[in-house]
């Protein structure tokens, strides 16, 4: 319990971290944080849409430096039960029976699998777990290039990720042996997902 605590205390600093650099700037610039721009929607979405088409998924937009990932981490694309969703692995993961279910942030209507893949790589990475993380679909109107889907698609496809999960055909897990959370937007989802696992019990 306690390296457990250590390591949620960790990714919390890390995501704390990352975000004064967003509100702020990078070290070294003058800004209040109690004045907050009002973001130019369309600009961003922009600027997301070329990260994409060069393939650079492990950037946030800017100022945000990229991400650190953990040494040696790897990523695998799969399916579950028709989710897009993502493997990280870190060295020794493979041998741990834990999987960590990760839900990433994003305000419900842009987010992948990748943008919080520099702290859950130290989390898994430390604690050497594998981590499943699930590309639900965003609320519409979405980002273009997003999977979009009314809710509750998100909810439905988290659900449908965590049976495919816990199939013995699928991902194997046993669901003693699956750690749900995530970020924001996520970790209203991973409490979604517990609920609706215990309302189908």
């Amino acid at each position: 319990r306690a390296r457990a605590g250590r390591l949620l205390l960790e990714f919390t600093l890390s995501l704390r971290a990352t975000r004064r650099v967003a509100m702020l700037g990078p070290p070294g610039t003058t800004r209040n944080p109690n004045d907050f721009d009002v973001p130019d929607m369309a600009a961003k979405r922009a600027e997301l849409e070329l990260q994409r088409q060069d393939g650079d998924l492990l950037h946030f937009p800017s100022p945000l430096p990229p991400l650190r990932l953990f040494p040696g981490t790897r990523f695998e694309a799969v399916s579950c039960n028709g989710v897009p969703c993502e493997w990280l692995h870190t060295p020794g993961c493979e041998s741990s029976p834990v999987v960590y279910l990760h839900m990433h942030g994003g305000g419900y209507y842009r987010g992948n699998t990748r943008i919080e893949a520099g702290g859950t790589s130290f989390v898994c990475g430390l604690s050497k777990v594998r981590c499943l993380t699930v590309d639900y679909r965003c609320s519409p109107p979405a980002t273009d290039g997003y999977r979009t889907g009314a809710f509750p698609a998100a909810i439905d496809d988290c659900f449908a990720a965590y049976k495919w999960l816990v199939d013995p055909r699928g991902g194997g897990a046993s669901p003693h042996h699956i750690v749900v959370g995530g970020c924001s937007a996520g970790l209203s989802l991973s409490l979604s997902l517990s609920l609706s696992l215990s309302l189908s019990l």
